[in-house]
């Protein structure tokens, strides 16, 4: 089980190093480990993370989840989430800027879709895929538009997705990040 979150942490070693959380890894290996639990085919001490995978449960642990120990992802983005994994995208239906509760100095979000894959064993992270940054000039309209973002997805037996969030501050032309990243484990497909 620790061998599956260090692959799975080191797959998405600059992301979870952006967001600047300490201690990421012990959240990691707890929600590893829970799933784990949920393995009901094999015996106590030969549980596995893959079969763990398998429960109905498991989507749901995902999906509560939080890589941020105090801060919901949903505080920074609040709108429902459509992903399409045969083709690689993921939609937002409805984004309308004046929901966000932004950095004060923000003009930019700046998002990204990404896709990992892991082997059926989970002992080894396939490169991870992203969708090119969405830059999203933020006004205070009220008008909801659509969003869609696609990257590749990886060959790969396992697939874990989630999206990033960066806050930006546009001066003469040149973009400065701030606050460090945001990031959410969306779920998974086996």
């Amino acid at each position: 089980m620790a061998k599956v979150c260090k692959n799975f942490r080191q797959g998405l070693k600059a992301d979870l190093s952006a967001m600047g959380i300490e201690k990421v890894h012990n959240r990691l290996v707890s929600l590893f480990h829970d799933i784990m639990q949920l393995d009901m085919v094999s015996k106590r001490g030969k549980r596995t993370v893959a079969n763990g995978l398998q429960s109905p449960t498991a989507i749901a642990l995902l999906e509560a989840f939080e890589l941020h120990p105090t801060e919901a992802f949903s505080r920074h983005f609040p709108y429902s989430i459509s992903v399409d994994l045969t083709e690689g995208i993921l939609t937002v239906p409805h984004f309308a800027p004046n929901l966000l509760s932004v950095p004060v100095g923000t003009t930019h979000l700046f998002l990204q879709f990404w896709i990992a894959g892991m082997d059926s064993e989970l002992k080894e992270f396939s490169k991870v895929q992203y969708s090119e940054a969405l830059s999203i000039l933020l006004t205070p309209s009220g008008t909801s538009i659509p969003l869609t973002l696609s990257c590749a997805v990886p060959e790969a037996p396992l697939l874990f997705y989630g999206l990033k969030l960066n806050y930006v501050q546009e001066t003469n032309g040149t973009f400065h990040p701030l606050f460090g990243t945001k990031m959410k484990i969306l779920g998974f497909r086996l």
